[in-house]
């Protein structure tokens, strides 16, 4: 698949092995994945859609979602599995898809099966799904990092990998993470079997699963090979037209960065990322970081020099070139550079070769430049960005033909010289005396034949004698090998009897010991096949490029011109950097394993930063220091060949030797001296001690600022910052109520950072430290002003719920207090709408009591829930969810993120608030959320306070009444009394065939049933109950249904269980409780209508009696007050019988629920505790 997402091109490109051809067919699709059941079947998706391939053809497939899909699986010919973001899961069968719930929305990436039923998915945040039989289950892994790639083996064994250096393992019962010290995203794996896999990532890694290689295998070893894919883009693989090769750490991270000059394209700054991965960032003030600047103009530029030439810690650039190419940069810090051309006008010059020393030895780096049109150019360095040119004229200098100069100590008297090579003439020497006084050499020094087209110089000590000899490149094949010889001191060249071959051109040569023997080989760019030659005894070399370099194609070829040490991993090995004009430049990665090598990094502080022109000597440990024991020899010299520089850490061979001593001269004369250093030994070595290093720091800086233009204006801004942190502190101290130390350090942090930018130029920097200030001001606005906010807003909601619990617990209605809360909750959490239910234990329902903010048509005003469900609400943990059981069982369509609190008392629901927080309040803080339960304890205490003394006033309404009517009935039963007793004389009087002998027996029952029905009226009247006996419930309704039914307008649809359902209770009020819902019924129900009574027993041991009629209902307005005292539809009625009823069925341990809908009927279901044994 190939993407072009600019020009909206998606190709799915087709190999015909047969014909050895492409085929590409677009699409409007950019393909994530595609997988192949056989070759005439597969299957392509990615964002937004995705096509079938069969019989041929591509034909696109209808999802039922839109989503970016990231990959297609097929199981099976007929079934396939696709995956994307969201977390949608899609699964194919013969055509069909349908989408397959996950517990997660997450993006999912990738999966893999074992078996057509059971396979793992991995994506977005760590997720792992196991799926197996058409459920997924989410799997516990140790890391949260995304993941990208899954392969299962067995469902015991498999990895999964993705996002900085992630690898999991799963062993069939955890994902366990594979330790590995790296950062790399990993973003594929396939294991070829249980030993032996591949993972592969960014910054071109590839990584082998398997067992450690055998190192005694007999496989060949290569000293060097070539590190093709650095960095993200494969950077050394883009980058060609390489002249100049320069390394030096440019950011201040102690690693090794390059700056790399294509002679007439782009150059490349190369910033070293640590592990060997580097970022290009070019430098874009007119070096060629902008290509439209060698737009007609013919700039050719040669290399470049780093050195902290203006000690201010950061290293600044030098690049030399032709045709106003040459340019010179200062770095203000972490690889920023600014064109300084007003310190080093040198645009009119024409520069081949450049080398840096410090011949007046002031610890400041001057510059010996080789000018193609001027000859020799030497520019004394005098401190604060300013450089002097020296003229030379006095020494009758060539001024054409100069084809390489090099800066090093030419005759063992500690001083830097200067080395020049001319086209056709005798080199040129130019001793120093350490105080930029020169001499030109009187005779010849150079003894024995040598080209007149000299490319380069190369310096170094090649026999470690304690004398630096040097190395020639030619253009012409005749490279020579010059050798110091101190009795006469002269060079004679020894190219043939070391060994070096004649033919070719050499353009560059490095110098160090790359397999650490303690000799110093010789490595040669040049044109056509490079050359490794490796120093043996000290006076032999071998060529072994063929056997040691292992390159792209098995060797370094093409025209490879500059050449620079680089020590990448900071290993004590020294690596390559080799450029080419023609193809990619080259990284050679040193693969010595062996230790033998002291690693030293030196710190110049009276001379140059980077210790230029320091010498090291190494012998072994307790040996006589003397050049008969002398392991090691090396001058500081950082200038290469061909315009080039290496790295400015030593890493020094050792050869066989164990322990050694070191000797260390810095150019200014200072010397130190280490005893028995163990190899691999890593030495930083400062000229002089903490204290004044740091008096040199200042003092440099300080010279530095009063020799920078416009001071006065440096001083009114330094003022102007002093007057800024003065009103932050201000500030500070007044909003935030800081205190002096916190204040101390401000003023202390944000002076230094005036400090560390007060040598910086330009109007970006000039203004930097302003900005830092502000961002810092910033910083701390943006940490302190939260909690300035949060604890104003902990102080406002304190008191907001003070005052909402005073004025809760003087409430008398729920309107108020409903009132209360919404205005508390406008502070706590605000919200979009609040809407709250009372619940009704009478009659198990809940009653939309009030609603605050948007209405909302999803919320019914009143709904029925199972009274087990109520139960289990009292021990579910608060707020409840929109998806919650109990809510949605009630058909609820609730809006997202709508929470739900139960309100609860003693073990007792009185209600439920719903609310939905604005969409910028969505995730509620935990002291706001506990703040919430607070408000709402409070709630429900004041509800339950209402509710009591509601019930306490309707049992004071109720004893009232049955002491007002008790006395009534009173009254009544002795005149009823006299009447019995008159009409039961009667009876006995008259004869049995008398006629009105059934007139007076009727007479008789019904003054009998009017006794008791008093009777009964006054002990339903009271509450309480003393009387117990078994009741036959079946037997009650019968009865009741039996005497309505003589009515003959009502007809009663009956179910009793086939046994008695026997209660302990009074016989009397349960009639009463029964008979007066029977009557509601008949008169809700009208002539004609069924009533359906029913009685049966619970699993639970409970007497279940449902009475459903199928009449017009209880309407919204009359809901709530069907239980309470004087209420009723009926004008006939007095409003005492539901109330009667609930207070009944309560006493007796049971509990009433009703149901009823509008235009639909009723229903009241009454449960009482069936009589037991125990009972």
């Amino acid at each position: 698949a190939i993407n072009n997402a600019d020009k909206h091109d998606y190709l799915l490109v087709h190999y015909n092995p047969l014909q050895q051809t492409f085929v590409s067919k677009n699409f409007p699709v950019k393909f994530r994945s595609f997988d192949f059941w056989r070759e005439e079947k597969g299957i392509a998706v990615g964002e937004n859609g995705g096509y079938s391939f069969e019989n041929g053809k591509w034909n696109q497939l209808h999802f039922p979602v839109s989503i970016d899909f990231k990959c297609a699986k097929f199981v099976s010919e007929e079934k396939y599995y696709i995956c994307g973001e969201g977390g949608v899961f899609i699964e194919s069968m013969k055509s069909t898809m349908k989408v397959i719930p996950t517990p997660h929305k997450a993006t999912i990436r990738d999966m893999d099966f074992i078996s057509e039923n059971e396979g793992w998915l991995v994506g977005h945040g760590g997720m792992i799904l196991h799926f197996k039989d058409g459920v997924l289950e989410e799997e516990i892994a140790e890391s949260t990092n995304n993941l990208w790639a899954v392969d299962m083996l067995s469902a015991d064994f498999g990895f999964a990998v993705g996002e900085n250096g992630t690898i999991l393992q799963y062993d069939g019962d955890f994902w366990d993470i594979v330790p590995l010290n790296t950062d790399i995203d990993f973003h594929d794996i396939e294991m070829l079997n249980a030993g032996n896999g591949y993972i592969v990532g960014g910054r071109g890694a590839i990584l082998k699963y398997g067992p450690k290689p055998d190192e005694n295998s007999g496989a060949h070893k290569f000293l060097f090979t070539d590190q093709v894919h650095i960095g993200s883009e494969n950077l050394m693989d883009r980058i060609t037209d390489v002249y100049g090769v320069t390394v030096a750490d440019f950011n201040g991270d102690q690693r090794a960065d390059a700056y790399i000059t294509g002679y007439k394209s782009l150059n490349h700054l190369l910033i070293n990322q640590g592990q060997g991965y580097y970022k290009n960032q070019v430098i874009e003030s007119g070096t060629g970081g902008n290509v439209e600047t060698r737009i007609g103009k013919e700039k050719y530029e040669y290399g470049s020099i780093a050195m902290d030439f203006d000690r201010d810690g950061d290293t600044d650039l030098f690049l030399g070139g032709k045709n106003k190419t040459s340019t010179y940069f200062t770095n203000n810090g972490h690889a920023v550079f600014k064109t300084n051309r007003e310190s080093l006008p040198i645009e009119s010059f024409h520069i081949i070769d450049g080398a840096t020393g410090d011949f007046d030895e002031d610890g400041y780096p001057d510059l010996v430049l080789a000018d193609e049109q001027k000859g020799l150019r030497l520019h004394k360095n005098l401190k604060y960005n300013r450089f002097e040119q020296i003229h030379l004229d006095s020494l009758n200098i060539p001024v054409s033909g100069i084809r390489a100069v090099k800066v090093a100590d030419l005759n063992g008297d500690f001083h830097q010289d200067i080395l020049a090579i001319y086209q056709n003439k005798l080199p040129i020497f130019l001793f120093n005396d350490g105080k930029n006084n020169f001499q030109k050499n009187q005779k010849d020094l150079v003894v024995g034949d040598y080209s007149g087209f000299v490319n380069s110089i190369t310096v170094a000590d090649f026999n470690v004698d304690g004398f630096n000899d040097f190395f020639l490149c030619t253009q012409d094949g005749r490279d020579a090998l010059f050798i110091f010889n101190p009795l006469d001191r002269k060079f004679y060249n020894e190219a043939k009897n070391w060994g070096i071959t004649t033919g070719g051109r050499s353009y560059s040569a490095v110098c160090a010991d790359f397999d650490l023997n303690s000799y110093p080989d010789l490595y040669i760019s040049k044109y056509g096949q490079d050359q490794l030659y490796l120093n043996g005894p000290g006076s032999q070399f071998r060529e072994a490029t063929l056997e040691s370099v292992y390159a792209k194609a098995g060797y370094i070829s093409g025209y490879s011109t500059g050449a620079a040490l680089n020590d990448i991993e900071n290993n004590g090995k020294y690596d390559l950097i080799i450029g080419n004009t023609e193809y990619w430049s080259s990284l050679l990665q040193n693969l010595n394993k062996e230790n033998s090598y002291i690693q030293m990094r030196l710190h110049g502080i009276q001379d140059t930063r980077e210790a230029l022109g320091a010498r090291i000597w190494i012998w072994p440990a307790a040996s006589e220091h003397s050049q008969q024991n002398l392991i090691a020899h090396q001058e500081l010299v950082l200038s290469n060949g061909l315009f080039s520089q290496n790295w400015s850490s030593l890493n020094i061979g050792l050869g066989v030797v164990g322990n050694v001593d070191v000797k260390v001269r810095f150019l200014n004369g200072d010397e130190f001296e280490f005893t028995n250093i163990a190899r691999g030994a890593s030495l930083e070595i400062f000229q002089d001690v903490w204290v004044n290093r740091q008096f040199f720091s200042v003092v440099r800086s300080f010279l530095q600022f009063l020799h920078t233009p416009q001071r006065i204006l440096q001083i009114a801004r330094f003022l102007f910052f002093l007057l800024l942190i003065f009103v932050s502190i201000r500030f500070l101290e007044k909003r935030y109520s800081w205190r002096f130390a916190h204040a101390t350090i401000f003023a202390v942090i944000a002076i230094f950072i005036y400090a560390f930018f007060m040598s910086a130029t330009g109007f970006f920097f000039e203004l930097l430290p302003f900005a830092m200030l502000a961002s810092f001001l910033g910083v701390l606005v943006v940490i302190n002003e939260p909690l300035y906010k949060s604890n104003r807003f902990q102080a406002e909601k304190q008191h907001a719920i003070q005052e909402a619990t005073l004025a809760l617990s003087q409430t008398k209605r729920v309107d108020d207090a409903f009132r209360t809360v919404c205005n508390t909750l406008a502070i706590i959490q605000p919200c979009n709408f609040i809407s709250l239910y009372i619940y009704n234990n009478e009659g198990n329902y809940f009653v939309r009591k009030a609603e605050h903010g948007l209405p909302n048509k999803n919320f019914p005003t009143r709904f029925f829930p199972e009274r087990i469900k109520v139960d289990e609400l009292l021990n579910t943990a608060s707020p409840l969810s929109a998806e919650s059981g109990f809510i949605s069982e009630e058909k609820f369509n609730l809006p997202e993120n709508t929470r739900i609190f139960p309100l609860v008392r003693k073990n007792v629901l009185l209600g439920l608030v719903f609310m939905r927080p604005k969409e910028t309040h969505s995730e509620t803080p935990v002291d706001s959320f506990n703040d919430m339960k607070n408000l709402f304890l409070q709630f429900a205490i004041a509800l339950d306070n209402i509710r009591i003394t509601k019930s306490l006033r309707e049992q004071e309404n109720i004893a009232a009444i049955g002491s007002f009517s008790g006395g009534i009935i009173h009254n009544l039963k002795n005149p009823i009394e006299g009447l019995r007793l008159i009409v039961e004389m009667l009876k006995k009087e008259c004869a049995e065939s008398d006629p009105h002998k059934e007139y007076i027996e009727e007479l008789s029952a019904g003054i009998a049933e009017l006794k008791q029905r008093l009777v009964r009226s006054v002990e339903v009247t009271h509450g309480g109950y003393e009387k117990r006996e078994t009741v036959n419930i079946n037997g009650i309704i019968r009865k009741l249904v039996q005497n309505y039914a003589n009515f003959h307008y009502t007809k009663f649809d009956t179910a009793f269980a086939e046994d008695p359902i026997l209660v302990l209770g009074d016989s009397v009020k349960l009639e009463f409780t029964f008979e007066n819902i029977i009557q509601n019924a008949i008169d809700a129900s009208g002539k004609g209508k069924l009533v359906e009574i029913s009685a049966r027993r619970t699993p639970n041991g409970l007497a279940h009696i449902e009475i459903r009629d199928h009449g017009c209902g209880i309407d919204d307005a009359n809901f709530e007050k069907i239980f309470e005292l004087f209420y009723s539809t009926r004008g006939k009625s007095r409003g005492l019988g539901l109330t009667l009823t609930k207070n009944i069925i309560k006493n007796h341990g049971g509990y009433i629920d009703l149901y009823s809908k509008k235009n639909e009927g009723t229903c009241f279901s009454v449960y009482l505790p069936i009589q037991t044994d125990k009972s």
